[in-house]
């Protein structure tokens, strides 16, 4: 899956951002100094797949959101990277130059 595909499938997937993402990963693992490594799986960063289940209810809950099952995956397992994140942040960054 695409973060276009993504978006597709749940627009309110667009919502969540980096900041977002890293306070539900804070708060979930316990480590309020914790910090991404886009090269590394979650797995690989200590989080296991009933954690990548938490970090996804926080999103929903904080945000007021559902994200449909098809994306949760995509978005957060224990064997994918939060590069779409990054991604993400690059287009916001992108959009925002064109805007302003």
């Amino acid at each position: 899956m695409t973060l276009q595909e993504a978006y597709q499938i749940c627009p309110a997937v667009r919502t969540v951002t980096l900041d977002d993402m890293l306070q539900a990963a804070r708060k979930v693992s316990g480590n309020k100094s914790f910090n991404f490594d886009f090269t590394k799986t979650f797995y690989e960063q200590g989080f296991d797949q009933l954690m990548c289940v938490e970090i996804i209810m926080e999103l929903e809950n904080k945000l007021n959101i559902s994200i449909y099952d098809e994306v949760v995956d995509f978005i957060v397992n224990e064997n994918s990277k939060p590069d779409f994140l990054l991604q993400e942040w690059r287009e916001s960054q992108i959009n925002k130059i064109l805007n302003d």
